[in-house]
């Protein structure tokens, strides 16, 4: 699983879907805007759940593609393993 915050307000859970399917097939998205920001939790899985690293792979693909990347408005996407 993954945690991603720094995002802006105006995403929705389906623009956070956009941006993280390319790297896996989402099995779980949870999207939340508080009073502190906006932030999801995304787990992948594969549809067969035979592969048990596919979800792992696929976050650290995100990760690294990701984590960072400049969103406008002084954002910089932050993208690291959920604990």
């Amino acid at each position: 699983m993954i945690y991603v915050k720094r995002f802006p307000e105006s995403w929705t859970e389906k623009t956070l879907s956009e941006y993280f399917e390319p790297f896996g097939k989402i099995k779980r998205l949870s999207y939340k805007l508080t009073d502190l920001g906006a932030f999801g939790i995304i787990c992948y899985d594969d549809e067969e759940g035979l592969d048990l690293d596919y979800g792992s792979k696929c976050a650290q693909k995100a990760i690294e593609a990701l984590n960072g990347r400049y969103m406008g408005n002084n954002l910089k996407l932050f993208v690291k393993y959920f604990v």
